[in-house]
């Protein structure tokens, strides 16, 4: 079982991360820089992997583009859930799940290896900032007193420890969003998006991309990402 967060380790101050909202992006409809502060060099997207669960109670990881080549859809950087599962019957992982074309490690151990690449492309990795959106029931019974970060139209509680610590919950729930303090790459799990969302140097995000743990894709800042937007998958 992995550590966790302490309520006696929430900070009462929040300056750190009041620099997010001013360089959020505003558009049209929600995208990349919706969430990822604008600046970074480049940015990218981390599919969150499938939970296949058959008829026996088994568990397995499932990458969206291999269940956009089992239905016959378009795997690519725009993806959308409806969009590559487009005339799937109800329940198809369970019954019918396609085969992986490589093992796929839960989100959970992804993050894992998320924080440990990160370590190497900020000079602060022991120094980052950790927000968890403060909307859900399980922060119910916090103090008032313990100050809240804003961006995005949401606020968040914020927490500080060395990169690793990104795997570690409070109170069962992951961080939102997380940064080094010299700000050198953002890493954004937004609650209402199923993808992550990293901006960084042009190196940190083709690490990621190349890492074969993530499902990853290097997309534009203002890149739409919305259940609408993808346009290869109607």
């Amino acid at each position: 079982m992995n550590p966790s967060w302490r309520d006696s380790e929430l900070q009462h101050t929040v300056a750190a991360g009041t620099w997010i909202e001013r360089q959020l992006g505003r558009f049209p409809t929600t995208a990349v820089g919706s969430l990822v502060p604008l600046g970074y060099e480049a940015y990218a997207r981390i599919v969150r992997p499938a939970e296949s669960v058959d008829e026996k109670g088994n568990t397995r990881w499932v990458r969206w583009s291999d269940i956009a080549r089992s239905r016959g859809t378009i795997a690519h950087a725009a993806m959308e859930w409806s969009g590559i599962t487009a005339g799937a019957p109800q329940g198809f992982l369970r019954t019918d799940p396609p085969e992986p074309t490589s093992l796929v490690s839960c989100w959970e151990d992804q993050v894992v290896e998320l924080a440990a690449l990160s370590r190497h492309f900020t000079e602060t990795a022991d120094d980052c900032w950790f927000a968890f959106w403060e909307g859900n029931t399980a922060f119910e019974g916090i103090s008032p007193t313990v100050p809240k970060l804003q961006f995005g139209s949401f606020n968040h509680y914020l927490f500080r420890g060395a990169v690793e610590r990104a795997s570690e919950d409070f109170r069962g729930l992951s961080p939102n969003a997380w940064w080094p303090e010299d700000r050198s790459w953002f890493v954004s799990a937004h609650v209402d998006f199923p993808s992550v969302y990293v901006g960084g140097s042009e190196a940190y995000i083709r690490a990621v991309v190349n890492n074969v743990e993530f499902e990853a894709w290097t997309v534009a800042s203002d890149q739409p990402i919305t259940s609408d937007s993808d346009h290869l998958n109607i």
